[in-house]
């Protein structure tokens, strides 16, 4: 099974990315500063076919942990 990594999920692109790759049955690793909507999107990605161990998240901002790094 093919693996997909999206930053942004909760929301506008990475939402709709996420569950564009739960339709192709990809596996998703998911992150996004939203929690309650990172659970929403997994949920909707495991109503396209995928199961709940084929979708993880982390709740981060990347931005801030990148600039944390320097």
């Amino acid at each position: 099974m093919p693996v997909a990594i999206i930053t942004g999920a909760s929301s506008g692109i990475g939402r709709a990315a996420a569950v564009l790759f739960a339709k192709h049955k990809y596996q998703l690793s998911l992150t996004g500063r939203n929690e309650a909507a990172l659970r929403d999107v997994a949920r909707e990605c495991v109503q396209q076919g995928i199961t709940e161990n084929d979708v993880s998240f982390a709740v981060q901002d990347i931005l801030l942990s990148s600039a944390q790094l320097s």
